[in-house]
């Protein structure tokens, strides 16, 4: 088999593994030959490339870093959230930074999110997902199908698969890895105030434009706070620390650190 972009896709190709919609249920089974019909829905639902069965290819396994199962669950709960954020706070899309600030510090904001756990529902899926990654030794197979839909939340699987394996080698207890793999599913949590138009413009953002995707850390720490106890403190910081630098460079706080990582003779990367 072989990954093949979705412009590369012709009519009579078979598909090398399944396709599941956002909700879980199968959209193509394994095998399954591709028509123009086909080829069109997999661009309306984000798909942007597949892996095929190619004469030649099939000796060739595209090693998954996660099983199958366990990536459509973490997919669709991932998605299931954002989606209920975004709907719950689409009024403060692309406002100022300031103003979404003081709304999520003020009374009415906290009472609507004083029983919404944005936690919870991915626990038990962390939970199999340390165990899956458990003695990796990397990452080969990252990203193997993905989609462009909603690339906020392809990112968030990636990197916390990424961060599970990192944690392992750099030796973090059970409760710290744990704690890193849910920050990292929630990190770019704040990037729902900011408008795809914004956050894929082309070319050169608005001085205003700009000040909306770096407040990005701050917005999602706010509203993590709201909704989650203390127990997830360090997961809570992930989203607001998430693009610090050692050399003070980062954002939003320009921390400066002295921890260094010792090389790992492997590859992270989210592709």
């Amino acid at each position: 088999m072989r990954l093949c972009r979705i412009d590369d896709l012709q009519s009579g190709m078979m598909l090398a593994g399944n396709l599941y919609l956002d909700d879980g249920r199968l959209l193509a089974s394994n095998g399954a030959a591709l028509t123009a019909d086909g080829l069109n829905t997999l661009r309306g639902h984000g798909f942007t490339r597949v892996a095929i069965h190619e004469h030649g290819t099939d000796d060739i396994e595209i090693p998954l870093v996660i099983s199958e199962g366990l990536q459509r669950d973490l997919g669709m709960r991932t998605r299931q959230l954002f989606n209920f954020l975004r709907r719950k706070l689409a009024g403060y899309v692309d406002k100022p930074p300031t103003v979404i600030l003081a709304s999520l510090r003020g009374p009415k904001v906290a009472q609507e999110f004083a029983k919404v756990d944005l936690y919870g529902p991915l626990e038990g899926l962390t939970d199999s997902l340390l165990v899956e990654v458990a003695g990796r030794p990397n990452l080969d197979g990252l990203g193997a199908v993905r989609r462009n839909d909603d690339l906020h939340v392809e990112h968030a699987i990636n990197v916390s698969m990424a961060s599970s394996v990192l944690g392992y080698q750099t030796r973090l207890s059970g409760q710290r890895r744990i704690e890193l793999a849910l920050g990292e599913l929630r990190h770019d949590v704040g990037m729902i105030f900011v408008s795809n138009d914004t956050a894929e413009k082309p070319g050169r953002l608005t001085v205003a434009e700009m000040s909306r995707i770096l407040a990005h850390p701050r917005l999602g720490y706010a509203l993590l706070q709201l909704t989650t106890s203390s127990v997830w403190y360090v997961s809570n910081h992930v989203a607001l620390q998430h693009h610090e630098r050692q050399d003070g460079q980062g954002y939003p706080r320009g921390l400066f650190g002295t921890n260094r990582v010792e090389r790992i003779e492997t590859e992270l990367f989210d592709p």
